[in-house]
């Protein structure tokens, strides 16, 4: 296994992290602000998340790699 040379960048720019993001962001504010936990619905944690998994195996094309080296 191999990582990325623009990993920094990639965490940045990639749709599937924002979403992982945002779910923490879902999770902490409540704490934070708690009369914000009234307004904010348990199943938006779980949807972002589900989002996640969605993004990732959406083709982003100004984060891919050079696929003529992905089996090496």
């Amino acid at each position: 296994m191999k990582l990325i040379p623009n990993a920094g960048r990639t965490l940045l720019r990639s749709s599937s992290i924002w979403c992982v993001y945002a779910a923490g962001a879902f999770e902490v504010v409540p704490e934070i602000i708690p009369y914000v936990a009234d307004y904010l619905p348990r199943w938006l944690v779980i949807l972002t998340l589900v989002l996640s998994i969605v993004f990732r195996v959406i083709p982003q094309k100004s984060l891919s790699g050079d696929r003529s080296n992905a089996d090496q």
